[in-house]
């Protein structure tokens, strides 16, 4: 396994664009705000990543991840603030379709615009197109998911004196599939990046027409104001290098969210990605003969997030 150096741009432009009982009920309630170091976390911020949605008025603001703010009970408006800064607009509407205390099932409806972006990087991550002067197509990348979410509740353990018992934990467990397309508006469009996964994948339906990702994530609250995600990841893109190279990526990714206070959290993580990425070796067979092989490869790629709930 091998652990990516990159820049500061490279990182900033990974976690921009790479980047899933309630009480009883699905149903969120606005919490009361509290601002003490020792206050016990909203329940916005506890149940961030799964499928429900803030209450109606309420926003939650990432740094690297996507920023939420309440609509309605209904409706949740969403967008990465940080691809903005890489000018790549986006926007999405998430709805909340079921809601029942056993299940909760959202869907995501948006878009973004990744051509201001191609064309900020050209000569860096995308050609320049110097002899035909041609300068790359413009696009609108269209974006549907579904996101449903199910309670596990641990039951109380019993204490060793008689009536006493450690109160019951809860946690979340949440299946995701998202599927993002391109819509071109004329232009032409270069081919897959490969390189980096994480920046692979966010220009993937760009360059290589769509992309597809699944996701089933565990959410567990590890104390009052600590919580462990632990995600497997897939996403298969268009072709890559003309069919060359595989276009599936398999990956994992672990998170730890510390909350500061009632409204503030740090979260920390790493995401293992094993993709084809045209690496090969000579492999010697039982006939003695040697042949070229491709071979897939493992990277291991940090994260960092800082979340504010108001």
């Amino acid at each position: 396994m091998k652990v990516r150096t990159v820049s500061c741009g490279a990182l900033l432009l990974i976690f921009a664009l790479s980047r899933s009982a309630f009480g009883g009920t699905f149903v969120a309630v606005k919490a009361p705000k509290r601002t003490s170091p020792g206050a016990a976390p909203a329940e916005e911020l506890v149940q961030d990543g799964t499928a429900a949605l803030l209450p109606k008025g309420r926003a939650l603001l990432r740094v690297t991840g996507e920023s939420r703010y309440g609509l309605t009970p209904r409706f949740e408006l969403r967008s990465t603030l940080g691809a903005w800064l890489m000018l790549v607009p986006n926007v999405d509407l998430r709805e909340r379709v079921y809601v029942s205390k056993d299940l909760l099932v959202s869907t995501d409806y948006g878009f973004s615009i990744p051509s201001f972006s191609t064309r900020l990087l050209s000569g860096y991550l995308f050609p320049t197109n110097e002899v035909t002067g041609e300068a790359l197509g413009f696009a609108i990348v269209p974006h549907l998911g579904i996101k449903l979410t199910v309670p596990i509740v641990f039951l109380p353990r019993q204490g060793s004196e008689f009536g006493t018992s450690r109160p019951g934990r809860r946690a979340w467990l949440t299946s995701a599939l998202d599927i993002r397309g391109r819509i071109s508006a004329g232009g032409r469009m270069p081919t897959s990046l490969d390189t980096y996964a994480p920046i692979e994948l966010a220009y993937a339906p760009y360059t290589t027409g769509y992309r597809t990702s699944a996701s089933v994530t565990y959410k567990s609250p590890m104390s009052e104001n600590t919580r462990l995600d632990i995600a497997l990841l897939a996403d298969r893109t268009g072709k890559r290098s003309e069919g060359l190279l595989s276009p599936l990526f398999l990956g994992g990714r672990v998170e730890l969210q510390m909350n500061l206070s009632a409204t503030f959290a740090f979260t920390f993580g790493a995401t293992v990605y094993n993709y084809d990425q045209g690496a090969t070796r000579i492999r010697i067979g039982n006939d003695g003969v040697a042949k070229r092989e491709r071979i897939r490869q493992t990277d291991l790629y940090p994260s960092a997030d800082l979340a504010w709930l108001f």
